[in-house]
């Protein structure tokens, strides 16, 4: 199988995907390419085997996203960490984590970081139903619906959650116990 990151995004935000075979010509053209970023970034390029989402915890359109997400059949292990909470801090301690409260933000176990958009499309990468549909996502011709999609939410998100002013305070999961 040849490999391919989705196009549309910023290359060096981008996991590695497994596709069908293409053409010669293009298995061609994509090790080249292939080559070239790994030369560019000096580094080997490596597959996502993980992802954390940092979701905003005081939200409910991106709790129930979360749970939703969770509850789908996974290609890729995502784990859950809320945005700006303790746990986050720790694993990821260079992060803006006031960005991560106004946006998703992804972090692929390479150190990958997705943001907005690109949050969106790995996430949906990641599930198995759904691969497909991120891929399209990520082709000129799916990008403007992905972009939509994520100002809608955004829209929606900022009408239904409470303002926390980049303070928020973490709600105790059910039962008392730490968040996630």
């Amino acid at each position: 199988m040849a490999t391919e990151p989705l196009r549309s995004l910023p290359r060096e935000q981008l996991p590695t995907l497994r596709t069908r075979a293409a053409t010669p010509h293009h298995q061609k053209h994509q090790q080249h390419w292939g080559q070239q970023q790994r030369q560019a970034q000096g580094q080997q390029q490596r597959p996502v085997l993980r992802l954390t989402v940092l979701y905003d915890a005081n939200c409910p359109l991106c709790a129930h996203v979360r749970e939703w997400l969770g509850r789908q059949p996974q290609l890729v292990p995502l784990d859950f960490v809320p945005a700006a909470s303790p746990e986050a801090r720790r694993r990821y301690p260079d992060l803006d984590h006031a960005a991560t409260l106004k946006e998703i933000t992804v972090i692929g176990d390479g150190g990958q970081v997705y943001r907005a958009t690109a949050a969106w499309i790995v996430c949906l990468w990641a599930l198995a139903e759904h691969r497909p549909r991120a891929h399209w996502l990520a082709t000129p011709a799916g990008a403007p619906f992905a972009r939509v999609s994520v100002l809608a939410a955004a829209k929606y998100r900022a009408l239904t959650a409470a303002p926390c002013d980049d303070a928020c305070e973490l709600p105790a999961p059910p039962g008392g116990g730490r968040p996630d």
